[in-house]
C-alpha cells in the first residue's frame, strides 16, 4: 500500500514539509494498532489469559516456525528459479 500511497503523494507536487507531514501521518496511522497492541498487553500481563496464551503460543511454536519458514524458503527458491530462467 505504501508505495501507492507515495505515488499518490508525488503527483501532488507538495512541498518538502506538507509531504513529509503526510508521511507522519501514514506512519503513525500504520503504527496506531501495533502501539495498542503493546499497550494492551502491558496492562494484562501477568493475568490468568495472558499466561494461557503464552503457554498455548510456546507449545505451537515450535511446529510454526519451522512450517512457515519452509513454506517461505521453498516460495523464494521457487520463484527465483522461475524468475532467473
Amino acid at each position: 500500500m505504501r508505495p501507492l500511497y507515495l505515488a499518490v503523494l508525488a503527483g501532488y507536487r507538495l512541498s518538502f514539509l506538507p509531504s513529509a507531514g503526510f508521511m507522519l501521518l501514514y506512519d503513525f496511522m500504520y503504527m496506531l494498532p501495533l502501539i495498542l497492541l503493546y499497550f494492551g498487553y502491558q496492562k494484562l500481563q501477568g493475568t490468568a489469559l495472558i499466561r494461557r496464551l503464552e503457554q498455548i503460543l510456546q507449545r505451537i511454536s515450535a511446529y510454526v516456525v519451522p512450517g512457515v519458514v519452509s513454506v517461505a524458503g521453498v516460495f523464494l527458491l521457487f520463484s527465483g528459479t522461475v524468475f532467473l530462467l
